[in-house]
């Protein structure tokens, strides 16, 4: 635990060396969309075609001016980008719209006003998104995943950081230092060495988070006072918080604290607040009314839509589907609706977090536009969805092409192996897969993944033999695709006799001398 200090120390040391305009388009394909009171002068592009259109983020970026959006549609773009002007930069989805680095350098390094970051992911940098000497900026609905520290907050002010999916960095999810007035809430950040670490930091507000898996959940130490902790769930962490500060850890009565896993209190009068006080370690902080039960936040928003919003073309028998996350991780009942006339459409249940449901349509009319929206469910809070449309075409729907495999031809019991498909749609629809490992157990139509996207999946085998792999793929319109196969061979791991190996090692000995 010394170590861990020491490294918190050399972290610290080398940190501190939108009011929001509107998106105002009828062309861009996107769940993500901002309304206010402001107007952008301009929307740029990037990543389609036409008018205002780059290649690469940055360069729209420093062709903006101030007030404009920088709006991008989804790809993958390898960049590590500098914001020094009011604006807002905005992908069409969170989980298709991926800037990613190489650890060399933060990705997104906000030093403006007045700037909004939403619906990206932001993987592989050494800070995901690094806010300096900034005020009133907002960063939600994005996923920073993979980095060396997710967000990073210095000498700045009035900030919302909401509804992200903050996960497996190596160090903190979120450290706010030498800052104040910022709000984070509603995120979901697991795996690293600290889900929040204040510094410095005073008089910032902090409530519906989900911290789990870390060394430490919470902590603020260095003079950061007066801040107001609150409904968080901390649990699955080797301490769930450390506060050497004097700040506020729950929100009165009947209102009340944070869960932790580790409270042992009782509630005897069943109002869901523990009857004595959670002592906070590190100080002398207490939150006095810890809750008995995980506090429940709705689920993120629906995201993702397929068809894609604008779509044309669409087959009169589509598979409709969204990308849904509840931060809590519960599984939620996922309804889809005809936005015209709210009738339901069809429900999935049971849906895993960080998953896709879908709903089927058909005997749908030619040359008809559709609209239509989800609604996520707990069973305690919902979210809807924006609203999409798309329209059907007369176009001929053609399936996959049968799925590339590869992988190991030769392996050994109780090992998980990488193996590598993917598959080309003629139409560039999104696919899905169904594997069969040969061994009785199957993946069942795994995706939808963008056409020619490289998907990894691991799979052991208890016992020897020869295996035969299948895939087939489809597209979201079900048009499936022919069978591939590969083969792999898995014999029994060798015992090597110990006294036989010591015999060749010391013949081996000999050899050498002569």
């Amino acid at each position: 635990m010394e170590k861990l200090k020491n490294i918190k120390k050399i972290i610290i040391i080398l940190i501190i060396i939108i009011n929001l305009l509107s998106i105002s388009t009828t062309n861009q394909a996107t769940n993500c969309i901002i309304t206010n009171k402001y107007t952008f002068t301009q929307t740029l592009y990037v990543g389609g075609t036409g008018p205002n259109n780059y290649t690469k983020i940055q360069d729209a970026i420093d062709n903006a001016s101030v007030g404009d959006t920088v709006f991008v549609y989804h790809g993958i773009y390898p960049e590590y980008i500098i914001i020094t002007k009011e604006m807002n930069l905005v992908g069409e989805t969170r989980e298709q719209t991926i800037i990613i680095g190489s650890y060399s350098n933060n990705i997104i390094r906000i030093k403006a006003n007045n700037v909004k970051i939403m619906c990206f992911t932001i993987k592989n940098g050494q800070i995901g998104i690094y806010v300096v000497d900034s005020s009133n900026f907002t960063i939600i609905q994005n996923s920073i995943v993979d980095n060396w520290e997710g967000i990073g907050i210095l000498n700045s002010s009035f900030g919302l950081v909401s509804s992200n999916i903050i996960r497996n960095n190596d160090f903190e999810g979120i450290n706010p230092v030498s800052s104040t007035q910022i709000t984070i809430s509603g995120n979901l950040i697991e795996n690293s060495i600290e889900g929040i670490f204040l510094s410095s930091s005073s008089s910032n507000v902090i409530y519906g988070n989900t911290i789990r898996d870390h060394i430490y959940g919470f902590e603020a130490g260095q003079s950061s006072d007066n801040n107001k902790i609150y409904h968080n769930n901390l649990y699955v962490n080797e301490q769930n918080a450390k506060d050497a500060c004097t700040n506020t850890w729950d929100d009165s009565y009947p209102s009340g604290g944070n869960y932790f896993d580790d409270y042992t209190g009782t509630d005897n009068n069943g109002d869901g607040i523990g009857d004595t006080p959670y002592s906070i370690p590190g100080g002398s902080n207490n939150d006095r009314y810890p809750l008995m039960n995980p506090w429940n936040e709705p689920p993120y928003q629906p995201s993702d839509p397929n068809p894609e919003n604008d779509a044309i073309g669409v087959p009169t028998n589509p598979i409709i589907s969204v990308y849904i996350v509840d931060p809590e991780g519960n599984k939620m009942n996922v309804s889809f609706y005809d936005a015209t006339t709210h009738g339901l459409i069809g429900t999935a249940y049971n849906v895993p977090s960080f998953t896709r449901a879908q709903a089927s349509l058909s005997n749908l009319t030619i040359n008809t536009t559709y609209f239509w929206y989800a609604i996520a469910d707990d069973g305690v809070q919902t979210n809807k969805s924006d609203t999409w449309k798309f329209t059907v075409g007369e176009t001929t729907n053609n399936p996959p092409d049968a799925p590339i495999i590869d992988g190991l031809k030769n392996g050994k019991i109780n090992i998980d192996y990488e193996f590598k498909f993917s598959a080309n749609d003629p139409d560039q629809d999104q696919v899905l897969y169904y594997i069969n490992w040969g061994d009785g157990n199957i993946v069942e139509w795994d995706g939808p993944y963008n056409s020619n996207q490289i998907i990894i999946i691991n799979h052991s085998w208890i016992n020897k033999g020869t295996y035969i792999i299948s895939a087939k793929a489809k597209d979201i319109y079900n048009a499936e695709s022919q069978q591939s196969t590969f083969e792999i061979t898995i014999p029994r791991n060798k015992i090597i006799n110990l006294k036989l190996l010591k015999i060749f090692n010391n013949h081996l000995n000999l050899l050498k001398l002569l």
